[in-house]
């Protein structure tokens, strides 16, 4: 698993999501959830990427800092 994608899956865990939850919230089909989350595809689309986000209750923007603060200070 990519580095960048242990922060949607701990924000699952910490609220008890599956991934069943997000494809039902985000009303996308669960082959693109699930490449996302396992990072099987190389290009999300951003409206993609702001649908999962979305339905773990946080924003792109969100998501894009918390990964470069896990960058930087690992």
């Amino acid at each position: 698993m990519e580095q960048w994608a242990e922060i949607p899956r701990n924000l699952m865990e910490e609220k008890g999501m599956k991934v069943s939850d997000i494809v039902r919230i985000s009303v996308l089909p669960y082959s693109i959830v699930k490449s996302f989350l396992d990072r099987v595809s190389k290009k999300a689309s951003y409206v993609n990427v702001r649908k999962i986000c979305s339905a773990l209750g946080i924003s792109a923007a969100e998501l894009e800092k918390w990964f470069l603060a896990k960058v930087i200070f690992q």
